[in-house]
């Protein structure tokens, strides 16, 4: 198709670097990467990623280190905002997991024991082979004292 933009270069995501919102908000997530990496500047890691979330809203994977940093800084709710927002966008089944994984554990914090159940068995539905540790930790209990655990990696866009 002549008119879609040139998608060359992969990214997080299958995401290409493309100009205007969306290649703005790749140079926020690399910005994060090396304040994170050099700095472990985990606010400005987070201020960040909400800046790449306002300018491209339906990348998960955006939406997914957002979440977790918030969650690291106990912004649950605001956490399970992220984290609902990139579910509804994302389909690949590992990124999918990591969300589940996440959403499942800030749902639970916050009191919603019944929507964390429901997180927790769509993760344990799907299907892919680098899924299990996250089907092994959902059965795991979380709690505030782990948020000050949390580790974050933006060069697997991954998190623990």
């Amino acid at each position: 198709d002549a008119s879609a933009p040139e998608r060359d270069t992969p990214t997080l995501g299958g995401r290409g670097l493309e100009t205007g919102p969306a290649g703005e908000a790749y140079s926020c997530y690399v910005e994060a990467t090396r304040l994170e990496v050099s700095h472990h500047d985990d606010r400005g890691s987070l201020k960040l990623m909400e800046r790449a979330c306002s300018l491209d809203p339906d990348a998960p994977i955006y939406r997914f280190m957002a979440g977790v940093l918030c969650m690291k800084f106990k912004d649950l709710r605001r956490a399970l905002q992220h984290f609902d927002r990139g579910l509804r966008m994302e389909k690949v089944p590992f990124r999918r997991g990591q969300l589940l994984l996440w959403a499942s554990r800030a749902a639970m914090l916050v009191g919603e024991s019944e929507r964390a159940l429901q997180l927790r068995r769509e993760l344990s539905e799907l299907r892919h082979p680098r899924l299990q540790y996250h089907k092994e930790a959902v059965k795991k209990p979380y709690r505030q004292r782990h948020l000050r655990q949390i580790t974050v990696s933006f060069a697997l866009a991954d998190a623990h």
